[in-house]
């Protein structure tokens, strides 16, 4: 959560090839599960029979694979997307307090801590290096050129995507539900608001980011 998978998502939607629904926020057990995704993003985008390629979802939360073996299926491509803790955590403290029931930075800090060590452990299990691959915020927005081409090539796709993207149905009301999201584009420029992280908060997470990105620059 807010580390930039609505962007990707979006950005990931502006290839032909590609369809998805928003967040789904339903828990994947089995191949039925994918393939219930896929029926819900050819509803969603009034595409029933459109010929595609990949149906994409984003994941931010641990009981939305409860059955990680999934994430090594045959047809399935997994890319992780990490952000840095003082932007991730200010802006998990910041939603929350906005659209939901505020979180306290120890609760904000504490789940960026477990999803890392999610995703450090479902990075570790994949088959091997091409497997999957690993992303970061600051890359996606500060090298948003390479990190196309890398979607692209990873993917295996002949067109190539772009940073302007197309508002959905879904913008806005499945993932982030900010303004930057309804750019149709990378909004550069806008630092998040930090919050004031003590200094042991900010310590437990950046050594669950730094163990994370080190599994990670295996894939």
């Amino acid at each position: 959560m807010r580390c930039g998978s609505t962007l990707l998502l979006h950005l990931l939607l502006t290839h032909r090839q590609i369809i998805g629904c928003g967040e789904r926020t339903s828990a994947y057990r089995s191949v039925d599960d994918v393939d219930r995704l896929a029926f819900a993003a050819r509803l969603s985008q009034g595409a029933l029979f459109r010929r595609c390629r990949y149906v994409v979802d984003q994941i931010a939360h641990d009981q939305f694979t409860p059955n990680e073996a999934l994430l090594r299926h045959p047809r399935v491509r997994c890319v992780f997307l990490v952000r840095e803790p003082p932007e991730a955590i200010s802006s998990i403290v910041n939603l929350t307090s906005t659209f939901y029931e505020g979180w306290t930075v120890e609760k904000a800090t504490n789940y960026y801590i477990q999803r890392l060590n999610t995703l450090a452990r479902q990075a570790a299990a994949m088959p091997g290096r091409g497997a999957a691959l690993a992303l970061t915020f600051r890359g996606l927005v500060e090298d948003t050129a390479s990190i196309l081409r890398r979607l692209q090539n990873f993917l295996a796709l002949e067109a190539g995507f772009s940073e302007q993207y197309a508002i959905q149905k879904f913008t806005g009301s499945r993932g982030d539900p900010s303004e930057n999201i309804r750019a149709g584009r990378i909004v550069r420029g806008r630092v998040t608001a930090l919050v004031e992280i003590p200094a042991h908060e900010l310590d437990r997470a950046w050594q669950a980011h730094a163990s994370c990105q080190q599994i990670l620059r295996r894939l």
